[in-house]
């Protein structure tokens, strides 16, 4: 009996409530309202990036605020050609992107080692300019 009521004891010290966690969470989303359009955007760009269909673009006038009638729906941009092309292209534009990323970091690896990076590099520029005048 004793050990199980200092066994409930520890439970309920050491042990939170199951809504304990998603009370914080929802307080700290309450905090930081943009991170809900940050993963928004993130998921859309998944999508778009694991979608197999061509984008297609448009741009809905119908809501637009004016005393003009500027019709409907308009694509601003329709790449209908380039879905026999898109999983190809994806990847070329992909590896592209790595490439260029990869090239990036090489270039500042030297940066990276010594803790100093293109700040102290202008600061030393700025510093002589002043010494010059």
């Amino acid at each position: 009996m004793v050990v199980e009521g200092f066994k409930e004891s520890l439970k309920e010290l050491f042990i939170p409530s199951g809504d304990f966690f998603s009370e914080k969470f929802n307080q700290f989303k309450s905090h930081f309202a943009f991170i809900d359009t940050f993963t928004n955007f993130v998921d859309k760009f998944k999508n778009i990036s694991n979608n197999t269909s061509a984008p297609v673009v448009s741009v809905d006038f119908s809501k637009a605020e004016s005393k003009y009638n500027y019709g409907g729906v308009a694509f601003a941009l329709n790449l209908a050609w380039y879905s026999r092309y898109k999983p190809i292209g994806d990847l070329i534009i992909t590896a592209f992107v790595y490439v260029f990323f990869i090239w990036r970091f090489y270039c500042r690896i030297p940066e990276l080692i010594r803790g100093a990076g293109i700040i102290t590099d202008n600061a030393s520029r700025s510093s002589k300019e002043v010494n010059k005048r």
